[in-house]
């Protein structure tokens, strides 16, 4: 029989029991679904949003597109591994609402859709914020090893 063994995962190169991998496939496949979570929520919500407003020509494609571009960003970080990866697409959705905000501000619109996106921004520079502690958590970690 061989053995095998994952640092990775905390595991030895000691053979496991079939439960046990049945054990850990099925917390690994449940760590590679995607996790739904606020920011990804509000996104979605606030596409929503801005697909209702009454607007016309290049500013409302650009809405859309950007607005899309928040909830996509968010999908594809969250499935990264890395806190660096993660951090970055977190960073692109954030940029992504700062040029829907913007284009609201040209737009003159104001009310829940303007409030939604500050909502929105609010909760994603949190998000943003907390991959930036535990990055620099990981690093002196690291360097105090």
């Amino acid at each position: 029989m061989s053995s095998w063994g994952c640092p990775a995962f905390g595991l030895s190169n000691a053979p496991a029991a079939p439960s046990e991998v049945l054990a850990l496939a099925e917390e690994l496949q449940a760590s590679l679904s995607m996790k739904r979570f606020l920011a990804l929520d509000l996104s979605v919500q606030f596409y929503d949003d801005v697909s209702d407003l009454k607007i016309n020509g290049h500013l409302r494609d650009q809405l859309l597109r950007a607005a899309s571009s928040i909830a996509l960003n968010l999908s594809e970080g969250n499935a990264k591994i890395s806190v660096s990866e993660k951090k970055r697409f977190y960073q692109m959705s954030y940029a992504s609402l700062r040029e829907c905000r913007t284009i609201l501000e040209l737009l003159k619109q104001e009310g829940s859709v303007v409030q939604n996106a500050d909502h929105l921004g609010a909760v994603l520079f949190k998000l943003m914020r907390s991959h930036k502690i535990e990055a620099l958590d990981a690093r002196k970690a690291n360097s105090e090893s």
